[in-house]
């Protein structure tokens, strides 16, 4: 029966054409606005931590735009077809933020160094800023001219609380 198409024929095809022009607007929606996976449809969820720190947010505002972490969400926004009001910013401790779990977010950006630690309970993207470590002396202190740790094992030291250093050297 060369001049008749069979009916179960006919379906698998309409059926296959039906499957393809979803993937394909699927596909053409991903990270986009229209993105399914979004947690807010149609807006672009950001967490951050609560506070937020200059030189990354200013004046404790993720939504001001201002800031290096600020501003790179708002371009990479604008890169995916957000506009600036499309943007929401989720705010949480820092330790919520690294906490495995569902998010109230589609990603965060927070000061987080990447650690093996970290690695194992959550995913990283490529580090965006590598910052450099220092050790900042008074005046006349012994640890001024120091080349090396060894240089620096006999100091007294004080950091700031949450600075993953501390895992890495110890005097």
């Amino acid at each position: 029966m060369p001049d008749k198409v069979h009916p179960f024929r006919t379906f698998v095809l309409a059926a296959l054409a039906a499957v393809s022009v979803g993937v394909a607007a699927q596909a053409q929606d991903t990270g986009t606005p229209d993105d399914a996976r979004l947690v807010n449809p149609g807006m672009l969820t950001v967490g951050t931590s609560d506070p937020v720190y200059p030189p990354w947010m200013m004046n404790d505002d993720p939504a001001s735009g201002e800031g290096f972490e600020s501003a790179l969400i708002y371009a990479l926004a604008d890169e995916m077809g957000f506009a600036g009001d499309q943007v929401q910013w989720v705010r949480q401790t820092f330790e919520q933020i690294i906490a495995p779990g569902d998010k109230p977010f589609d990603f965060a950006i927070n000061q987080v160094s990447v650690t093996p630690a970290r690695a194992e309970v959550m995913g990283f993207s490529q580090v965006y800023y590598q910052s450099d470590k220092a050790v900042i002396a008074l005046p006349g202190s012994p640890v001024i001219g120091a080349a090396s740790f060894d240089d620096l094992r006999s100091a007294r030291w004080a950091r700031r609380s949450a600075q993953p250093i501390w895992p890495i050297w110890r005097p």
